[in-house]
């Protein structure tokens, strides 16, 4: 009994981990769709990026701008999720979130930075 039990569980997790994207579930490295800066602002609320570039300037409230070689976007970074990055405009990061889109305005809601090298 004990060993079936063990399998339901495992194939309940295993199950989780490859969850529809679309509806929440695991988000790993590979459910993000890597856009330069220009093209994350044209896509929709709640998509999944990947973006590379430079953090050129802090605007604040864990807001700073990302900049690559095709325009500037806002990012907000809260406190956590920077994985311990210490970031300046001549370093190249890799930062992965979700758009935020409203009204007037569309931002990067980082879920974590890395360093490119």
């Amino acid at each position: 009994m004990k060993t079936l039990l063990s399998a339901v569980a495992l194939s309940s997790l295993a199950f989780a981990a490859h969850a529809d994207p679309d509806r929440g579930g695991y988000k790993g490295p590979d459910n993000y769709q890597v856009v330069t800066v220009t093209q994350a602002l044209q896509l929709q609320d709640d998509a999944n990026v990947r973006v590379e570039g430079y953090l050129v300037r802090s605007l604040g409230d864990e807001k700073y701008e990302l900049q690559d070689d095709t325009g500037v976007m806002i990012v907000e970074i809260d406190d956590d999720d920077w994985d311990g990055v210490e970031a300046n405009p001549d370093l190249r990061v890799r930062i992965h979130g979700e758009i935020d889109k409203d009204r007037r305005d569309t931002e990067l809601d980082a879920d974590g930075i890395q360093v490119v090298e």
